[in-house]
């Protein structure tokens, strides 16, 4: 939490603030660092979080949570 949403409000202040240039470009960095960090956690999180229920994965093009193909059905043919 502190990563993705106290890191990049903290560094606001300290951006306007009369540091170097290249101080700045690196308080700007490890911030979007902690941004894309806490979503890479979000979602390995969830996909954790599903297997431990069992709950069938979530496929990654579309979004959508995948359907087990009945193998009855595919054997009757």
């Amino acid at each position: 939490m502190l990563m993705a949403i106290v890191l990049p409000m903290l560094s606001i202040p300290i951006i306007l603030s009369n540091l170097s240039w290249l101080w700045k470009v690196v308080i700007i960095v490890i911030a979007a660092l902690g941004g894309a960090l806490w979503g890479i956690g979000i979602d390995a999180m969830q996909k954790a979080l599903r297997k431990i229920f069992g709950l069938p994965p979530i496929d990654e093009d579309t979004g959508q949570v995948v359907k087990e193909k009945d193998e009855k059905s595919e054997e009757e043919k």
